[in-house]
């Protein structure tokens, strides 16, 4: 699935109703206004079917926004990162207050920050974005994890688990939010809550090596050895790696296993 299909299907019903009423509009459903669309493949036309709707005089302001929003996602899908910067940035200033502003905020911070550079000023303007974004659409548990990861990432700990927290209560099977708050856990040295944490994501993943791993790694922490080590073996099943193999020789000498 492409990037771009993966965030419409994210849309709460809410942001749905929101776009319906500001792509109706006097513009009949030509064929260029069809082809700027990104549930389409070809990201060459996409991109020129937007450029051509954006530009043209008799483009009511709604299609436009549209359009502009389009087009940034799909230059964010063909690796143009400030193209859809600045794209989003645009369709942010024409629209109004609301959720949908709200989610196109959502959406350049989480572009800036996970395919831009990270440097302390980019984090800190994804930060207000979302913070702009959880304001306009609250309760929205893609908001609320994506903003953890961002407080995660300022060192702003506090705040970063009190959003997982609250993006849990809305979504409790948010991936994200879990392993955001486990890492968070973990480095504060709560490896019990940790692995509460953990304990739910492998219940769900259960062939996932890097959860498995994660989970060996703070139960030999705790000296929980047998648990680590089937962890770690079940880990290297799926795929072994020089951490997998490390872990299961140190457990093995604690345990005395002989082979």
């Amino acid at each position: 699935m492409k990037w771009f299909d993966q965030v419409w299907t994210i849309i709460p019903p809410a942001f749905g109703v929101v776009l319906l009423l500001l792509t109706a509009g006097p513009v009949g459903a030509d064929e260029v206004s069809d082809a700027c669309n990104d549930g389409l493949s070809n990201i060459t036309n996409i991109l020129r079917a937007c450029d051509v709707v954006i530009s043209r005089q008799e483009t009511d302001r709604a299609t436009r926004i549209r359009a502009f929003q389009v087009r940034a996602r799909t230059h964010l899908a063909a690796g143009n990162i400030t193209a859809a910067l600045a794209d989003f940035s645009t369709a942010i200033s024409a629209l109004p207050d609301g959720k949908l502003k709200g989610y196109v905020l959502y959406l350049r911070a989480q572009s800036r920050f996970d395919y831009a550079p990270r440097n302390p000023q980019s984090i800190t303007n994804s930060l207000n974005d979302l913070e702009r974004a959880n304001g306009l659409a609250p309760a929205n548990p893609r908001i609320l994890e994506t903003l953890a990861r961002l407080y995660q990432a300022a060192g702003r700990t506090q705040q970063a688990i009190k959003s997982t927290d609250e993006a849990l209560s809305y979504d409790p099977r948010s991936i994200s939010a879990r392993k955001t708050r486990a890492q968070l856990y973990e480095a504060d040295g709560l490896t019990r809550e940790a692995l509460n944490d953990l304990n739910v994501l492998v219940s769900r993943q259960l062939a996932d090596p890097d959860l498995l791993t994660w989970r060996g790694r703070l139960h030999e922490k705790r000296r929980n050895f047998r648990q680590a080590l089937a962890d770690y073996r079940n880990a290297a099943r799926v795929k072994t790696t020089q951490e997998v193999l490390d872990g299961i020789q140190r457990v093995e000498r604690v345990l005395g296993v002989v082979k």
